[in-house]
């Protein structure tokens, strides 16, 4: 149980660090990597941990894991998102 509080207490911080990635509009479509300030990088990563966390998360019947899933695949959504607009590869 105490790992589970930690889990959710993971994912609360992280919901913030991600509306504030969102509010400083840190990314942009319009920039390139190489825009991007090197300490921003680990950003990027964001919402990957997030989905991460989340696929982490105990649930007590199919209808929450089933919104668990759709928020973990709502996160990775957003990162290829990112991945896309800024042309990464790896």
């Amino acid at each position: 149980m105490i790992i589970q509080n930690l889990i959710l207490e993971c994912l609360s911080d992280l919901k913030i660090l991600h509306s504030r990635i969102v509010e400083l509009s840190i990314f942009s479509p319009n920039e390139t990597l190489d825009d991007i300030s090197t300490r921003d990088l680990v950003y990027l990563a964001v919402p990957y941990v997030f989905a991460e966390e989340q696929g982490r998360v105990r649930t007590i019947n199919r209808l929450a894991r089933l919104a668990s899933l759709i928020e973990i695949e709502v996160r990775l959504r957003y990162r290829v998102c990112v991945i896309y607009y800024l042309k990464l590869t790896f």
